[in-house]
């Protein structure tokens, strides 16, 4: 079913669907998806784009953007904010629209299992960590709304053993790039090198986040053309040292007591810790428990 739309005030475009294609996410993930999920990752998902969208805007010139999966928007409104003129935002219909940091009108309610089609194309796509939510048969689906949304996406999923809440279908990147490239589209993967070790931006971003084009239309933007040259062919397959750590650090019992306490206390408390933390960091190098301190607390932080 297409979506219907019109013009919003303020530069954003309105969009509506049916609310009959919102009931099965409301039912399925509205216990995983809550209002502390997205909460917790608001501020990472900000500073993240703050650092990323820079870099888009210079080499494709969007001036209209659309995020499959977008929470509560923090990457629209980095996008909004650097002069995009047009953004929309769909993902389920769990998403607290009183937490939304993009007009409610430029938000779409929408089951992402099921293929999106949209009545007009985008300058740019993006989908950020959301395709190992999907079932395999809607990760390949995803790929293919995005090919239609936009001749340029911007695209990073969870690889196997990342770690996280319903993570069903974590995927090397060679597999998004497979099926981006039944499309026509060319993986270029240079953007990972240029942020991988800027700790402002979250780590899983660092380590998965691509940029796809439609070959047929590479010319249009000279540098992402440049840059394609000089990519692999596929992306490659790595995991970033923050992952590592976390993955090898499991077994941990200070990691595991951590890991306890993020699931436990609101997200709200534990950011109000992590900050505390810093504060300790020059009387804790003195003693010996620090090195316990510091597996508590990445435990307490993981993704």
């Amino acid at each position: 079913m297409k979506n219907r739309s019109s013009q919003g005030g303020a530069g954003v475009t309105t969009y509506t669907c049916s609310p009959l294609e919102t009931n099965e996410s409301r039912i399925t993930l509205t216990d995983i998806y809550t209002r502390s999920f997205y909460d917790e990752f608001k501020d990472t998902s900000r500073t993240s784009a703050q650092v990323i969208v820079p870099f888009l805007m210079n080499w494709a010139a969007p001036t209209s953007v659309i995020d499959l999966g977008c929470g509560l928007g923090a990457w629209l409104a980095v996008f909004k904010e650097a002069g995009v003129r047009e953004i929309c935002g769909v993902d389920g219909d769990y998403v607290p629209r009183n937490q939304l940091v993009i007009p409610e009108r430029a938000f779409i309610a929408y089951d992402l299992t099921r293929p999106y089609v949209a009545d007009r194309q985008f300058d740019l796509a993006i989908s950020l960590e959301v395709a190992e939510h999907l079932p395999p048969e809607s990760g390949r689906a995803l790929v293919e709304s995005l090919a239609d949304l936009a001749p340029v996406v911007v695209f990073s999923a969870a690889v196997p053993h990342q770690g996280g809440e319903h993570h069903i279908n974590c995927r090397w990147p060679g597999h998004w790039a497979d099926l981006f490239a039944r499309r026509g589209y060319v993986a270029i993967d240079t953007l990972r090198f240029k942020i991988w070790e800027d700790s402002r931006v979250g780590w899983w971003y660092r380590q998965n986040i691509v940029i796809y084009v439609c070959a047929e239309q590479l010319s249009r933007w000279p540098v992402l053309e440049i840059m394609h040259r000089s990519s692999p062919a596929r992306p490659l397959p790595l995991i970033h040292p923050e992952m590592f750590r976390a993955s090898i650090a499991t077994g941990d019992p200070a990691q595991a007591l951590g890991a306890v306490v993020r699931r436990v206390l609101p997200a709200g408390i534990r950011r109000v810790l992590r900050q505390a933390i810093s504060t300790w960091n020059s009387y804790l190098d003195r003693l010996a428990v620090r090195p316990i301190w510091i597996r508590l607390m990445r435990g307490l932080s993981r993704r």
